[in-house]
């Protein structure tokens, strides 16, 4: 039995091509993060996928090392995992879904999962690290295990609300990858993490209202990423992941479920002029979050 079951989803045999070759490599990246944990003290077992016959060996693993925590933590020293081929990506998922079904807490790494992080979430990984996630990895364990907020880990994208913000006119994009928020009183603290697609060539304000189920509405004054200290969306990367906190006092105490609805800017001064939203359920220029309590 160990706490932490680490594995990687380069499966040599799904490529032919290199299977013929028979040039294995040794998942360097994924052993370094299994050291890196069992120094913090914790329990570590390792599968590698290389040579195995596919993921059904992987469901042997859940199996054997019942782990509380299953981590998919690409090589990034291989660059043949770098190269992000479909039928490796598709191993992936499918090994998160076992992961899931074993009732493991799932931990996706690697350049594939941090060029599309919400795919993987999609798939069920309840945190995808972001970069290099070796020194991340333990922090993130660290916090599930107390049962914390992600929101001071930094480098991650988690389970939240899957919405993709475009601004056309200025061809900048980003995406909401994860969210929590908490009502105590008066004061509402709002947690957002960003993540950059596309650069954006004008600064980007964001606004909301809180919808209680009475539709009372309380909105939200237009503030712009990173609070006292602004980090505006023109200096948003690609694929970087930012964390946004916003602490506002309300007019007057809350109690009970609200809904936040949540709207990005190219001028808080127009409000006509959102951003274009895209959700699983088609455009919008808004997205629902909540509730909140």
């Amino acid at each position: 039995m160990a706490h932490v079951l680490l594995g990687q989803s380069y499966y040599l045999r799904f490529d032919p091509k290199l299977w013929e070759a028979m040039q294995p490599y040794p998942p360097l990246g994924t052993l370094y993060a299994a050291a890196i944990l069992r120094a913090r003290g914790h329990d570590v077992a390792l599968f590698d996928a290389m040579l195995t016959e596919g993921p059904a060996e992987w469901a042997s693993a859940l199996a054997r090392h019942t782990p509380r925590y299953a981590v998919l933590f690409e090589d990034n020293f291989n660059y043949l995992s770098k190269m992000s081929l479909l039928r490796m990506r598709q191993a992936a998922f499918e090994m998160i879904r076992m992961a899931r079904a074993a009732g493991c807490r799932v931990i996706a790494a690697g350049a594939d999962m941090t060029d599309h992080p919400e795919l993987y979430l999609a798939e069920g990984a309840h945190v995808v690290l972001i970069g290099e996630g070796d020194e991340t990895l333990p922090d993130v364990i660290d916090a599930l295990e107390r049962d914390v907020p992600l929101n001071d880990v930094r480098g991650i994208a988690y389970l939240g609300a899957d919405a993709m913000f475009s601004n056309t006119g200025s061809s900048g994009s980003f995406r909401l990858v994860g969210w929590d928020a908490e009502i105590a009183g008066d004061m509402l603290t709002l947690h957002l993490n960003w993540q950059g697609v596309e650069p954006s060539r004008q600064p980007i304000w964001f606004a909301g209202l809180l919808v209680s189920a009475e539709n009372a509405v309380v909105p939200l004054a237009p503030w712009q990423p990173g609070g006292a200290s602004p980090y505006p969306t023109t200096c948003w990367s690609p694929g970087t992941v930012i964390g946004d906190t916003l602490s506002v006092k309300l007019d007057q105490p809350l109690t009970g479920e609200w809904l936040l609805s949540l709207a990005a800017y190219g001028n808080p001064a127009q409000p006509e002029g959102r951003l274009s939203v895209r959700l699983a359920a088609g455009d919008d220029t808004q997205i629902g979050l909540g509730p909140i309590q």
